[in-house]
């Protein structure tokens, strides 16, 4: 079976752990795919496959986008 968690903070928005500290974790816990899902970043992705190759996951490219309205005439939902 294959083990995958598609939605991962690091220190690069709100989470509290470094990159590799994150896939290392991963890794350990048989987690063979990963998304690294930081808010409004994309900027560290070569660390992260870098990583990633050196223990050997798959890497999602993803990122956790922040959406704004501020048009007040508009109804919320």
């Amino acid at each position: 079976m294959i083990y995958a968690d598609l939605h991962v903070h690091t220190n690069h928005s709100d989470g509290v752990c470094e990159i590799k500290d994150v896939l290392e974790n991963a890794f350990r816990n048989g987690i063979k795919t990963i998304a690294i899902t930081d808010h409004d970043t994309t900027n560290h992705y070569d660390e992260i496959y870098r990583e990633g190759e050196r223990l050997g996951l798959n890497i999602v490219k993803g990122v956790e986008m922040s959406c704004y309205d501020f048009d007040v005439y508009k109804k919320s939902m």
